[in-house]
């Protein structure tokens, strides 16, 4: 399972390409759902995804795309069943060097998804996870969501999980 996951995902991500490289831009949403729906599929089995570059991507199309709090709950579900998925290679997240690596990248859509859905405890059981996934990403993700908040007419309980996480990690820049 874990090679047809890895070689439907190759297949996927050439697909991708050459959508891009023949400009078919009508098409990437099309390509990005294909990409989250295989990785929901792996992760549904069992297998271990050792490739998230397509999913991630995939994900972070979508979630752009939505606006309604249900559909953002239920798509930052999947991509956490996703994330579970993830090799453990990925997982260490050891080279940072590159900050669109698609570890941290889903991770991140998790947290925008979790936190548009103004859905206070979606926010606290994705942001604990994300504190342990990316520790070092969470000072600035929760200082430009306290800054999205203070423009925005989000409730009282959204400002403050973001507030009570913001003060556990403080931005140090």
């Amino acid at each position: 399972l874990d090679e047809l996951t890895a070689y439907g995902l190759d297949l996927l991500d050439r697909l991708a390409f050459l959508v891009r490289k023949i400009e078919i831009m009508d098409k990437r949403d099309t390509v990005a759902r294909m990409f989250a729906s295989m990785g929901v599929w792996a992760a549904r089995r069992g297998a271990t995804i050792d490739n998230l570059e397509g999913t991630a991507d995939g994900f972070g199309m979508i979630v752009n795309g939505l606006s309604a709090p249900d559909d953002l709950r239920a798509i930052c579900a999947l991509m956490q069943e996703v994330i579970d998925a993830a090799s453990e290679r990925l997982q260490l997240d050891e080279d940072r060097s590159n900050a669109w690596r698609p570890w941290r990248v889903i991770n991140l859509n998790a947290g925008i998804a979790a936190t548009r859905s103004l859905d206070p405890e979606l926010m606290e059981q994705t942001f604990e996870k994300m504190g342990r996934r990316l520790p070092y990403d969470m000072p600035g993700f929760l200082a430009d969501g306290m800054r999205q908040t203070a423009f925005q007419n989000v409730p009282d309980a959204v400002t403050e999980v973001m507030r009570r996480y913001r003060d556990k990690w403080p931005n140090k820049a």
